[in-house]
């Protein structure tokens, strides 16, 4: 098992509640959901971050490129797909880092 889907099955495991919300909150709102189940999103990120260690240690370890990506994002709203490549990277390989 990879460690994407391990750490898939914690938060499963920890936060099955929230995720089933979250899902739900996405099928109601297929036009806006990221605007309507931020609250959802919200959820299922503190109950990862509390629960799942791995990403606890993650988040800590690679807060810089997590910063970056979520900045750029922002300021490149509707075309980050193409604008935030390097900041996506950068995160990428801070998380797959041992």
């Amino acid at each position: 098992m990879s460690a994407m889907e391990n750490t898939i099955m914690e938060v499963q495991k920890h936060c099955g509640l929230q995720l089933k919300l979250y899902s739900r909150c996405i099928e109601q709102n297929p036009s806006d959901w990221t605007i309507k189940c931020r609250e959802g999103k919200s959820a299922v990120s503190k109950c990862a971050e509390e629960n799942v260690g791995h990403l606890k240690r993650t988040k800590e370890r690679c807060s810089a490129q997590i910063e970056a990506m979520q900045r750029c994002s922002i300021e490149h709203e509707g075309n980050a797909d193409q604008m935030c490549a390097g900041a996506l990277r950068a995160l990428y390989d801070c998380t797959n880092a041992a």
